[in-house]
């Protein structure tokens, strides 16, 4: 594809910016979005905060100038891609157990900073629903959004995480969500990287016994859309900490 070929050759220029992770494709696809897996800044010894999205412009003629864009948050992140038709950007969140799903409704699909609402994926009826294990192959979930009132929050004096501003509306939390990527229908599937009920052995800092991986699938519908589990690996020996994940032409799924 020569748009991802352009973005791929200006992407390594994107300076002053820090771990940065899978992102995806922009709106109408005019670029890369390009995301941060840290949430460092001045209190680890950097001059500037992290935890950003970015825009490579793929008309880009020159070095990008690195500017983040905090309305789409401050968070831990994987990947952002653009919803083809709303230019809605989806965000998925890696850091471990305290991980969710976002949205950034833009005032202006085309440009980006101008401004938008985050917001956290919330399942219907169910407060701070636990989709890490017990998760059940084909249900259908009805999605609800709540509305992150502080996306920048300012962690060097005390304010909360976008996810602990989520959690508290009761949005659902997942384990270490990585890849993102766009269906030919429009879904958005991703990947929770150690979610699932046969255990790998692996234990994390907050005592979570970590599965072997999920693959989730979110359908919008109108206002709200629905969540369903698409996959979740019963053996190490058939998949194991999946990370990042494409669609092929004819609907296959690759991890």
């Amino acid at each position: 594809d020569p748009v991802v070929r352009r973005v791929v050759r200006e992407f390594f220029s994107l300076n002053g910016t820090m771990v940065n992770c899978s992102g995806g494709l922009a709106w109408g696809d005019a670029g890369w979005l390009t995301c941060e897996e840290t949430i460092a800044g001045p209190r680890e010894g950097w001059e500037r905060r992290h935890g950003y999205t970015f825009l490579v412009p793929a008309a880009a003629n020159a070095a990008p100038v690195a500017l983040p864009i905090p309305a789409m948050g401050r968070f831990v992140k994987e990947a952002a891609v653009a919803d083809s038709s709303s230019g809605i950007v989806y965000q998925t969140e890696d850091d471990g157990s305290h991980s969710g799903f976002y949205r950034y409704l833009p005032r202006d699909p085309a440009n980006l900073a101008s401004g938008g609402v985050l917001q956290m994926l919330k399942i219907a009826g169910r407060h701070q629903y636990d989709a890490r294990e017990g998760q059940k192959v084909g249900a259908e979930l009805k999605a609800e959004w709540v509305s992150i009132a502080d996306p920048d929050p300012d962690l060097e004096a005390g304010a909360q995480r976008c996810f602990a501003q989520g959690y508290a509306q009761g949005a659902a939390r997942f384990y270490r969500l990585e890849g993102l990527f766009r269906g030919n229908a429009g879904e958005m599937f991703f990947v929770a990287t150690n979610g699932g009920d046969v255990k790998s052995g692996d234990v994390s800092p907050d005592g979570f016994r970590a599965g072997y991986g999920q693959l989730w699938q979110y359908t919008a519908n109108g206002r709200d859309g629905h969540l369903t589990l698409v996959y979740q690996s019963t053996s190490g020996a058939l998949l194991d900490s999946p990370d990042n994940l494409c669609i092929t032409p004819r609907g296959g799924i690759l991890f």
